[in-house]
């Protein structure tokens, strides 16, 4: 009897869907309001997620300043909704909004940049991704954007895939690997058998890495992709 082969492995793969976090913000009075939309099954208040600000001319998240405003937590523990941060003294200058998947600024994934009272450009959203670059017998390669200046090493981000058309907050994925590279915007290769006809979502994790236990409260992105 002819013992049964692994079944071949494909070296193309069609992205059958995306998701991200993302915010829009506006500034007014004496407040700066927000509103995000984040990965589902997301549990904003019990993961630590926030929103915070500065004023400053520029969309690059000052990381090496750190953050000097408050963390602003949202009320509802659900995957989209609104924040209000009050009690501002709002002034002409440009703001650069940001939300983080996790408690540091680390975690921040997503921003919005308010411009210059009169300068007379538009809000600009920046939103993390994710895809599939190439495919091979034992890996598959994603590249990753986060917002710019970002170091992915320095604060444990990590990428996993999963089996079937979902990413989890706490179910393991079937592979998992690390980001080592310090760039915002580069690939990560992560090592496992792929079959043939199968459905598999890649997510990104910004923080949390760990070989035996990562946390998967960080998701901040992922890509569905078909063998």
């Amino acid at each position: 009897m002819t013992e049964p082969q692994p079944e071949e492995v494909a070296t193309q793969s069609v992205q059958a869907h995306t998701a991200t976090t993302s915010i829009l913000a506006n500034a007014s009075g004496s407040s700066i309001n927000g509103a995000y939309h984040t990965i589902a099954g997301n549990q904003p208040v019990t993961y630590g997620n926030f929103y915070t600000y500065w004023q400053q001319p520029e969309m690059q998240v000052p990381w090496e300043t750190g953050i000097i405003n408050d963390k602003i937590k949202p009320q509802e523990n659900t995957p989209d909704g609104s924040v209000a941060i009050a009690n501002v003294d709002i002034g002409i200058e440009g703001y650069l909004v940001a939300w983080a998947v996790g408690k540091d600024i680390g975690n921040i994934v997503a921003t919005c940049y308010i411009p210059k009272s009169g300068a007379g450009q538009v809000v600009t959203p920046f939103s993390p991704s994710l895809e599939v670059q190439s495919m091979y017998a034992s890996s598959v390669v994603l590249n990753y954007a986060l917002p710019p200046g970002a170091n992915p090493n320095e604060y444990g981000h990590w990428v996993g895939v999963f089996e079937g058309s979902a990413a989890s907050h706490s179910t393991p994925p079937k592979f998992m690997a690390p980001v080592n590279d310090p760039a915002a915007q580069s690939a990560v290769a992560v090592n496992g058998m792929l079959r043939r006809g199968r459905n598999y979502t890649a997510a990104y994790f910004a923080g949390g890495w760990d070989p035996t236990k990562p946390d998967q409260r960080t998701l901040a992105c992922l890509v569905g992709f078909t063998t």
